[in-house]
């Protein structure tokens, strides 16, 4: 029987003119405020003010996606209201395009605010009670259908806090150990605006351009002769030049256009649409003009400051793009890019979630994203073990990756448990696929009766990459150590059996798609064609031993090679999607593979070149893919899986890594040959700075650390360690 929440689904069908429809609910509280949040879900666009002030908004791309935000500073004693601005859909509805399947807008909005003051606790939940408000009318909000309890323990208890606080603590020790570049570092976080410069004018209507891409809400002050309309268009282009005029605008940027109405004399407006943008160009009725305009930025605010920087100024600014690439797609999940991919993918997820650990200490992102259900295959869940007919076969073991290394990373053995039965669920349908000898054989992936082909059999989209795979079997092999791991955890008997049957594909890997003649692991269907997902894989994840390891390396070294990253394929590829192209979410494991196997040199060569190529094209985010030319440049310019940068340089470089989960102990093992340096990160232990300094040659160390934290550490030869402990 299914259980139901008193938190009802309010709000129902408008057909008018006006797009929004208005939620209110007016509260007494008669003690000082010690604590506030609110949670809301809604199946289109909605912003939250409380007292008249903007807290922050729900895009509506996901339907259960909830904001979490926290409102404490805007409630005060007294009479107090919450509004909820719901709007149709992410994209706006105009009068020739209707994104919903009905000719009617639908609104659907959901929220519970739980309020502390010193001498009572109130919680408020949509019903009946609420007052709604659309053209014109303003009557009792219609009553859909209660939030039931499964929702609500799934969904609501995981959703990531936006929190008032703006500011990180940071102990004095680890302030001190990394110094004044630290200092100046911490001052720069979290601002709440950006502003947009006005660039040029033309006949048409404006141009205005952020210093790199950003993620928020518009406010625009203006003035006007009489009613009007204003167009904004958003463009996440690097270069102006790639900011089409719009008549040329790509159905994205057409799509993501707002259109709003003016009111005569001095105004201000707030678009209540988040938008990724760079550039934008304004369009105003004539008598119109913007006096001012500025950004407030959305993104889950920093609660950790992890830092990096060390003697190379093109490592340190690839430190700080891929932060700055993951902090726009951090927001009710990890969002895959922020403009119109607005998804939480678990291909992109494990790398997101790593760099957040690194350079946020954030851990809430990555248990609400794991908390998604929608877009199974794109999140990996797997229910049903017999069912081939999904796409992005890898994502489920990635899913698997992704919420083990959430456990190794901060310790938390409920949420692991939580998660136990996504996580078997996964492994049996992945295990149904192997055939005898233990290896999965990808399978084209159908759709419908018509045989309509999906082109998502795995990360790189591609439907022509079918067979027996050295990538996806690679997965899946450290999918079963992974499931190993987390048995062992939470004493589930079949620890052993996944141990085992690992191994079986580790050695069915090794003994079928082993190419002793090349050096490298090859694909029966290529057998002439050196891929780098699988090689950087099997050496990455140990299944290749160490001679073998060194041997695809060196391979991947002398035919992928270029300038600008390491290549997808060796030249012959003729039939798979971005075989032109380098891929950073594969240069990343490549990178990691040449860290874990001793040669640290290669693995930053390989990051000067993929990651500092995209900055020397303009990049303020790192690219979904990066074209294997001198001058071209990505059409995707912010993706969060090209954001491995962010953990690979503090975890490897610089050799920050858990020992024992959540870090109670702490493995201290920096590179070889690398510094100077200083890392900053905040672990679920407590905040670790490290700090190399060259003298006369020889490396010396220091390292500030919570006194109660294990420690083990792998120096290079001839360095010299100075340990601080701090309360």
């Amino acid at each position: 029987m299914t259980e139901y929440t008193d938190i009802m689904r309010i709000g129902g069908l408008r057909s008018g003119e006006e797009e929004f429809v208005s939620f209110t609910k007016t509260f007494r509280i008669a003690f000082p405020v010690i604590k506030a949040d609110l949670k809301l879900t809604t199946e289109g666009v909605c912003a939250v003010y409380v007292n008249g002030v903007f807290a922050e908004g729900h895009n509506g791309r996901l339907p259960n996606r909830v904001l979490f935000v926290g409102i404490a500073s805007l409630l005060k004693p007294g009479d107090n209201q919450i509004r909820l601005i719901a709007g149709s859909h992410y994209y706006q509805k105009t009068a020739d395009k209707n994104y919903r399947r009905r000719g009617e807008r639908f609104y659907d909005v959901a929220a519970e605010a739980l309020i502390e003051c010193e001498n009572e606790k109130l919680r408020i939940v949509t019903d009946g009670s609420w007052k709604a408000a659309a053209d014109g009318v303003c009557g009792p909000a219609e009553v859909l259908t209660p939030v039931t309890v499964a929702q609500y323990d799934r969904f609501w208890r995981h959703a990531a806090y936006f929190s008032e606080k703006r500011t990180c603590e940071v102990p004095e020790p680890v302030r001190k150990l990394a110094g004044q570049g630290y200092e100046e570092f911490l001052k720069t976080l979290s601002p709440e605006y950006a502003v947009p410069v006005r660039t040029s004018k033309d006949p048409v209507g404006e141009y205005y351009a952020l210093n790199r891409l950003e993620v928020g809400y518009l406010e625009v002050e203006y003035e006007s002769d009489d009613f009007g309309e204003a167009v904004f268009f958003f463009d996440y282009s690097e270069k102006p030049e790639d900011f089409l005029p719009e008549s040329k605008f790509n159905k994205v940027v057409s799509n993501l256009s707002v259109r709003v109405k003016l009111k005569p004399g001095n105004n201000t407006l707030r678009l209540v649409r988040r938008r990724a943008f760079r550039y934008m160009k304004a369009i105003l009725s004539d008598g119109a003009r913007i006096l001012s305009c500025r950004l407030r930025l959305s993104s889950l605010p920093a609660r950790g400051a992890g830092w990096f920087y060390c003697g190379d100024g093109m490592l340190n600014r690839i430190w700080e793009v891929s932060r700055h690439t993951l902090e726009v797609n951090k927001h009710l999940e990890y969002e895959s890019c922020p403009r119109s991919e607005m998804k939480f993918f678990s291909g992109d997820g494990v790398v997101s979630a790593l760099t957040d650990y690194y350079a946020f200490g954030e851990s809430t992102l990555c248990d609400a994203s794991l908390s998604c259900t929608e877009l199974a295959s794109a999140v990996g869940l797997r229910r049903d073990p017999t069912t081939s007919n999904d796409a992005l076969w890898d994502y489920t073991a990635l899913r698997i990756i992704m919420t083990v290394d959430l456990y190794r990373y901060f310790g938390d053995r409920e949420l692991l448990r939580h998660y136990w039965k996504d996580l078997t669920d996964c492994a049996e349908w992945l295990t149904e696929k192997a055939g005898p000898d233990g290896l999965i054989y990808q399978f084209p992936v159908w759709f419908d009766v018509f045989f309509s082909v999906s082109d998502a059999v795995d990360y790189s989209c591609s439907e022509d990459r079918l067979g027996i795979k050295t990538y996806l079997n690679a997965l899946y092999y450290e999918a079963l150590k992974r499931m190993s791991e987390a048995a062992e955890v939470l004493e589930d008997p079949r620890k052993t059996e996944w141990s085992v049957l690992a191994g079986k594909v580790r050695d069915a890997i090794n003994s079928r798609l082993w190419d002793e003649s090349s050096g490298t692991y090859r694909d029966p269907q290529y057998p002439n064609i050196l891929v780098q997902d699988g090689n950087a894989l099997a050496a990455l994840f140990g299944i290749a031993d160490k001679d073998r390891a060194k041997r695809v390396l060196d391979s991947m070294e002398s035919s992928l090679r270029t300038p600008r990253g390491n290549r997808m394929y060796s030249p012959g590829m003729t039939n798979a999607f971005h075989k032109d192209d380098i891929s950073p979410l594969i240069c990343g494991y490549e990178a990691e593979a040449r860290f874990v196997c001793g040669d640290p040199k290669s693995a930053l060569d390989l990051i000067k070149r993929c990651w500092g190529t995209m900055i020397n094209k303009g990049a303020g985010t790192f690219w979904e893919y990066s074209p294997d030319d001198p001058d071209k440049r990505w059409n995707i310019p912010s993706h969060a899986w090209s954001s491995a940068p962010g953990y690979l340089l503090p975890a490897y470089a610089c050799g920050i890594r858990p020992v024992l989960p959540g870090f109670e102990t702490l493995g201290f093992c920096p590179a070889a040959g690398f510094g100077p340096f200083v890392t900053v990160v905040p672990t679920a232990s407590g905040y670790v700075a490290a700090r190399c300094d060259i003298r006369e040659g020889a490396a010396e160390y220091a390292l500030a650390l919570p006194k109660d934290m294990g420690l083990e550490t792998s120096l290079p030869e001839g360095s010299k360690l100075t340990v601080i402990r701090y309360e």
